[in-house]
């Protein structure tokens, strides 16, 4: 079946490449980790806590906290003494809405991602509903 017409996810995750200056197509499967870059990380979590809305599909907020966390990860890669005190602050005021997103990076294993042991030094907690 050809691709007719871009879904709301599309519509949304183009507006945010868009925004912020990165590539996006449909046939991209995990676009925040693929855009990830640390040298533009400030840049990313500025973007995220002027625009975050509840608005925003499930998807679309799963890669932007993608785009954010892998941005650490990498900027940790190459300097582990990174505080990152934004970062945990918008992770930390938004985390309800956050919380599918954040579910699958704390479940990575700390000792092969840097970013995982700052989630839970920052004693983020992903609360699921009964």
């Amino acid at each position: 079946m050809p691709y007719d017409s871009p879904s709301e996810y599309d519509v949304q995750i183009t507006e945010v490449a868009n925004a912020l200056r990165l590539p996006y197509d449909h046939t991209m499967q995990d676009w925040g980790i693929e855009s990830a870059d640390a040298e533009r990380l400030e840049e990313f979590v500025e973007f995220a806590q002027r625009e975050l809305s509840a608005a925003w599909h499930p998807e679309v907020v799963r890669d932007v906290v993608d785009l954010l966390l892998e941005s650490a990860g990498d900027a940790l890669s190459e300097d582990p003494t990174l505080e990152l005190a934004p970062l945990r602050e918008w992770l930390a005021a938004n985390v309800a809405q956050l919380q599918r997103a954040l579910a699958y990076w704390i479940g990575l294993g700390p000792e092969e991602w840097p970013i995982v042991a700052k989630l839970e030094a920052w004693g983020l907690r992903i609360v699921f509903a009964q």
